[in-house]
């Protein structure tokens, strides 16, 4: 199943649990700076805007339905070794040696790297057609910031 395909079944769900209304299309999201989602693609690539996480709580749902089947392992060993680096740390250092404790500050790494894989594949899901870019942005997953109006250029 593709991303689009993911994306559209899950926005169905929503509109019909929730009485949604999602926009399928940029033109059709409310006081949204472009007409199309070519024009939004081409300010992209200028520079113009740039794409923004927008949400603070990861969505696994989301992140299911758009990430492939290896960054759904990466993430899934990502989050497995948060929580065991430290435990085996301390126990490498309680049997050992207490040099082995630094071990557990690797849970930071780990917990650095599933945040920024988690941002990597909602970026290009977001770039990956324009219904999947509209359902992140109705969902608060992205936000646009326009350089020249937010920054005063």
């Amino acid at each position: 199943m593709s991303v689009v395909d993911a994306i559209e079944e899950l926005a169905g769900a929503l509109e019909k649990g929730k009485g949604y209304q999602i926009p399928r299309r940029v033109k059709n999201i409310p006081e949204f700076p472009f007409e199309s989602y070519d024009e939004l693609l081409h300010a992209a690539k200028t520079g113009e805007v740039i794409l923004l996480r927008f949400s603070f709580e990861p969505s696994s749902v989301i992140f299911s339905r758009c990430a492939t089947a290896f960054e759904r392992f990466l993430m899934t060993a990502y989050g497995a070794l948060t929580y065991l680096a430290p435990i085996i740390a301390i126990a490498l250092g309680f049997f050992f040696s207490w040099w082995f404790l630094i071990g557990a500050l690797l849970s930071f790494l780990f917990i650095s790297a599933g945040k920024k894989l988690f941002n990597r594949v909602i970026f290009r899901s977001a770039f990956e057609a324009e219904p999947v870019f509209c359902f992140l942005y109705f969902g608060g997953q992205i936000s646009v910031l326009r350089w020249s109006q937010e920054i005063g250029q």
